[in-house]
């Protein structure tokens, strides 16, 4: 499987490359015989055991991970649900993508991704009919075109999948000449030939970059932009699909008071679309030509995938063309005033209208029932309720795998990752579901860790503390972690002040007795510094002295309490 998937992610892929994809799986398995497999057969016990673990595989991607539904059967092969995934990404929200992915940047990888966001967009291509593309299947200067064919770095899906993308058509200017651009750079480069891959990390390679460095970048753009982490790259596919039928179906004369969200941008201009018409469909603009037309753009085979799939917003087309008032059933004015109930003199009024003569009596009977609701609950509530403020929820300590996970991949000072053993795990763990069982605050027991972290003296075995203001918390986090510790003052030589006062300070604040030590050279610490000394640390019904070993899972216990002031 990971030989047939190779760096593909399949939580990214729609329910077509998806099958597509476990189809080069299932063939891979299919053509190994199994260790006891009669002679002639091709499928022996191994494999049908292996098929098996792969149907448990795939209805745990369904179950967990909201995949399409799909099993695999040695007969029948691949089988799959009617899930489809229905996310589009509109036209105003793909302007605020190019943006997001550098529009007018000069960076090579930018403007690849930006090109691969057209051709997905502009022109329904597959994420591996994006990345396999040759300079030479970019043909025309006025007239751009697309040319999708098998190659020696992918072979089609099928064979209707071969087809010539009128580009030209289907893009605006501004894109059509950044493609155009991206085509004359790649054909000017250093070792390019008509053969070469369009889409290369550099001049004078000959493989096309990967599917990560291309694609990736695309698909979180697109997450981000839209808000839906659902996203895949075949959604642009889809939104392809949906919007060019959109605009062919979209019947004038239709009354729209308010136009939906989706229908915003420039791209619905009627001027435009009756541009792309003409370019398209000539002068067929009717019928299934419409269909099959948008289906041969995908490289379908029928219009059946295309509907089924592809078109979602069949709908709100429906809703649109019954709306128009070629659309509205034959009425008297009797039969107008019996359904509405208003006067026959209004009816016959209604009638005179060039549009729907129900639409406006069914909204505004619609306006005038909601107002006729009854509110008994309103006369019951004398004054006004209070504002409900929204409860803010109080910030708990993140799981301990997770903070651990945040310390365990972060390296080393020599680069290296940590490596901690199954038994050094759990004292950590201890530790931590101690503090966090303690009542602390997480963000007070993050900065305390990350301040002793950063006054902890090997030579000595002491922490340093150097501000009174915190140091409540961090004894506070000491005696959570089980520590015994005591402390010792030293007041600053440079500063002439009241030092008893200052070592009693310290003393309240930490809670236990803090003794005399040698004046500090310090000119900044007013207050004086603190060494805390470690004595013993008490974990899991025993006591630990204070050494070079405890001191390290000492260390690393506030590595992972550093972590815990984040959201989790």
């Amino acid at each position: 499987m990971l030989s047939a998937t190779a760096e593909i992610n399949l939580l990214d892929l729609d329910r077509e490359e998806y099958s597509d994809t476990l189809a080069a799986v299932v063939e891979k398995i299919s053509t190994r015989k199994g260790s006891d497999a009669p002679e002639g057969t091709e499928l022996g016990s191994g494999v049908s055991y292996t098929l098996q673990r792969l149907n448990q595989f795939l209805g745990y991607l369904t179950v967990f991970h909201g995949m399409p539904e799909l099993t695999v059967e040695p007969s029948a092969g691949l089988r799959c649900g009617q899930g489809v995934r229905a996310n589009l990404v509109t036209m105003v929200e793909f302007q605020r993508l190019k943006k997001y992915l550098g529009w007018g940047n000069p960076d090579r990888s930018r403007r690849m991704t930006l090109v691969a966001a057209i051709l997905a967009f502009r022109a329904g291509l597959r994420a591996a009919e994006i990345q396999f593309l040759l300079i030479g299947d970019v043909q025309g200067t006025d007239c751009l075109e697309v040319l999708v064919r098998p190659n020696r770095l992918r072979a089609l899906k099928t064979e209707s999948s071969r087809r010539r993308i009128p580009l030209y058509a289907l893009a605006p200017k501004e894109e059509l000449d950044f493609v155009r651009e991206w085509h004359r750079f790649r054909s000017d480069e250093w070792g390019a030939t008509a053969a070469s891959p369009l889409f290369t990390s550099g001049p004078g390679e000959i493989l096309p970059c990967s599917r990560g460095q291309l694609l990736d970048p695309l698909i979180t753009a697109a997450k981000q932009v839209t808000g839906d982490q659902t996203m895949v790259l075949h959604s642009l596919r889809h939104s392809f699909a949906s919007w060019l039928l959109t605009g062919f179906l979209l019947r004038e004369g239709s009354p729209m008071r308010t136009v939906p969200a989706f229908l915003e941008g420039e791209e619905w201009a009627p001027a435009r679309i009756d541009h792309q018409k003409d370019l398209l469909l000539a002068n067929e603009k009717l019928g299934r030509k419409i269909l099959y037309a948008t289906g041969c753009l995908l490289g379908h085979a029928d219009t059946q995938t295309e509907i089924q799939s592809y078109m979602h917003l069949c709908d709100w087309l429906l809703w649109h063309h019954l709306r128009h008032p070629a659309c509205a059933p034959p009425l008297t004015a009797a039969a107008l005033a019996a359904l509405a109930g208003i006067p026959l003199g209004n009816a016959t009024w209604h009638l005179r209208k060039k549009e729907n003569p129900l639409e406006g009596l069914v909204s505004k009977q619609a306006k005038d029932h909601r107002k006729s609701l009854g509110r008994p609950r309103e006369e019951e509530v004398s004054e006004p309720n209070p504002v409900q403020k929204p409860k803010i929820e109080k910030q708990r300590f993140p799981a301990f795998d997770e903070a651990s996970q945040r310390v365990i991949k972060n390296p080393t000072e020599s680069g290296q990752k940590k490596v901690l053993t199954p038994n050094h795990l759990k004292v950590l763990q201890a530790l931590y579901d101690r503090v966090a069982e303690s009542g602390l605050h997480p963000r007070a027991v993050g900065f305390s860790a990350k301040r002793l972290l950063a006054g902890f003296r090997d030579h000595e075995g002491a922490f340093w503390l150097e501000n009174l203001h915190t140091a409540r918390n961090i004894g506070d986090l000491l005696r959570a972690l089980g520590i015994t510790f005591a402390g010792r003052f030293s007041p600053s030589r440079w500063i002439d002040e009241n030092h008893e006062e200052n070592r009693k300070a310290w003393e309240a604040a930490l809670g236990v007795p803090v003794g005399k030590g040698a004046s500090c050279a310090g000119k900044k610490y007013r207050q004086g510094m603190v060494r805390l000394f470690v004595v013993d640390l008490a974990i899991m019904g025993q006591l630990i002295e204070a050494d070079k070993q405890m001191f390290k899972l000492l260390k690393n216990a506030l590595e992972v309490l550093k972590t815990a002031w984040r959201k989790p």
